[in-house]
């Protein structure tokens, strides 16, 4: 059996103080460290703040801007930001688009998008041609479209060609004309199908409104002049439109 240490006491006092000294500055340490940690985190919190703060203050400035995706020869595809950017024929084609849903929404109809045709129809005119829709479309009796079809019938309108027009007069406006067949159906009755021409003044590249820029006019169309359509084999009777 091995003999026992014997530790003197002022050696075991020594070693107790010298221990108790050493947990101490431990002790310090560590809480040194957590204040330098909490120092820290509260520093960034305050950096994290002050930016989203200007962030928000500028929020106002922002402005989402629609991006035009054009596909290549190549197969790849090329972003613009304004409507200019794009390519003739692309710019073209967008206008035809958007002049053809234009006459489609006007000269159609059906009861559940009417309200829908009216708000599309009337921001995408200026101010005398919308005043003059907005009049027909009202009308509580013929030829308002309300009195003539209500919910008894619907009217489609299918695009047969669409041409622009030398514009050989003094306006700057753009000359579009637009042949469309147009099928009216009412309940227990044939169908009627009709074909006019219709003629309109435009200009593209208006400031509207963000949402309609997104949703129904991506170039700004803006429809300065309507005709009245004309039936083809009737003589045109004239037209509140």
């Amino acid at each position: 059996m091995a003999a026992a240490v014997v530790i003197p006491r002022g050696e075991l006092n020594r070693l107790y103080a010298e221990t108790q000294a050493r947990q101490a500055r431990e002790a310090r340490r560590a809480k040194h460290i957590s204040t330098g940690k909490t120092v820290a985190i509260v520093g960034l919190l305050g950096v994290v703040g002050m930016q989203a703060l200007a962030a928000l203050q500028l929020f106002p400035l922002v402005r989402v801007v629609p991006v035009v995706a054009v596909p290549q020869p190549d197969g790849s595809m090329a972003t613009v930001v304004h409507g200019d950017a794009l390519p003739a024929a692309v710019q073209e084609r967008a206008v035809r688009a958007t002049l053809f849903q234009y006459v489609r929404l006007r000269e159609g109809w059906s009861s559940g998008e009417a309200q829908y045709a009216y708000d599309v129809v009337s921001r995408m005119s200026a101010p005398q041609v919308r005043s003059a829709f907005q009049e027909w479309f009202n009308l509580d009796k013929p030829p308002g479209p309300q009195a003539v079809w209500g919910t008894r019938a619907t009217v489609t309108v299918e695009q047969l060609s669409g041409a622009l027009l030398p514009n050989d007069t003094a306006q700057p406006d753009e000359i579009y004309q637009l042949r469309f067949r147009r099928t009216e159906r009412t309940y227990g009755r044939p169908p009627v199908v009709s074909t006019w021409v219709v003629t309109l003044r435009y200009r593209a590249g208006q400031n509207i409104a963000l949402t309609d820029g997104t949703t129904i006019n991506p170039l700004g169309v803006l429809v300065t002049e309507y005709r009245p359509p004309e039936r083809e084999g009737v003589p045109t009777l004239g037209d509140a439109r």
